[in-house]
């Protein structure tokens, strides 16, 4: 597959989509999963339009937890050559994403390092982030900001490792933990080493390439468990991406926004800045 593809913009949306909501196995094993079943269309096709029909299997999208209405998702499966071209090619690491804690792809990296058309990198970066933010991103109209929120295992010193290893029992959720137990955590979290490195490179290329400033934060300790295949304790974080202030979220608008058919965060894009 050819370099000139892989700098195709429907290619950037269709990797922004699936590092929100795409999985991929050690075997390529590769899937899209969505509630919403025009994302799925629309990032797939991104693909397809690029690869041809061969990328992708003939069936439909599958529901997933079909009685649960909460988490009732679908589907859809791509070839297992196209996910083994995905990590041999582009660099996308396979397996849980909480623990490889990648930074953006390979492909994006070395492609900025050679030597760049700039106008064909910037094009292809906002198909990336437009689908990157309409996978995993949101729009809040209390505080007037967007972002994208992404889990991330968080490391933390033997001491702290030990006290929760203690305190820890399959099922527990994070409320029954004693507060201070968690607090310790969170301070283990904020820190900067800890921050997801692909929010680290796209607070980067945001700056750089769009001239919008963001932040990342801490949301918060998401669950505690044990890895039995490794036998370590995973303390899971969620991280927001934040894009705040006026004339950042406006640049993010007009530079970059969510996917055309996303109305819902377009419309709530809109309205937070009318407001103002």
């Amino acid at each position: 597959m050819s370099e000139t593809k892989l700098k195709d913009a429907r290619f950037g949306r269709f990797l922004g989509g699936f590092t929100s909501e795409g999985t991929i196995g050690d075997t390529g094993c590769l899937k899209i999963t969505n509630q919403d079943l025009q994302f799925i269309h629309q990032i797939v096709q991104s693909a397809v339009d690029v690869f041809g029909n061969e990328i992708v299997t003939k069936n439909p999208p599958t529901p997933e937890h079909v009685k649960d209405k909460n988490a009732f998702t679908y589907h859809k499966y791509l070839s297992t050559k196209f996910g083994k071209f995905l990590i041999n090619e582009v660099g996308i690491k396979p397996g849980r994403r909480i623990l490889n804690d990648q930074g953006l792809p390979d492909f994006i990296n070395n492609w900025q390092k050679s030597g760049f058309d700039y106008q064909n990198f910037v094009d292809w970066l906002r198909n990336y982030l437009q689908a990157r933010f309409s996978g995993d991103g949101w729009v809040s109209l209390n505080s007037k900001r967007i972002g994208i929120t992404k889990a991330k295992a968080v490391n933390f010193d033997n001491k702290i490792k030990n006290e929760i290893w203690s305190l820890y029992s399959k099922g527990k959720k994070i409320k029954e933990y004693p507060k201070d137990a968690i607090e310790k955590l969170k301070n283990e979290g904020r820190k900067s080493y800890n921050f997801p490195r692909e929010f680290v490179e796209l607070k980067e290329i945001l700056n750089i390439f769009f001239n919008i400033n963001s932040k990342i934060d801490l949301g918060g300790v998401r669950t505690i468990y044990r890895d039995n295949k490794r036998n370590v304790l995973i303390v899971s974080c969620f991280y927001r991406l934040n894009i705040s202030k006026q004339e950042n979220v406006k640049k993010f608008r007009d530079k970059i926004n969510f996917l055309e058919f996303d109305e819902f965060n377009r419309e709530r894009l809109d309205s937070i800045i009318l407001e103002n």
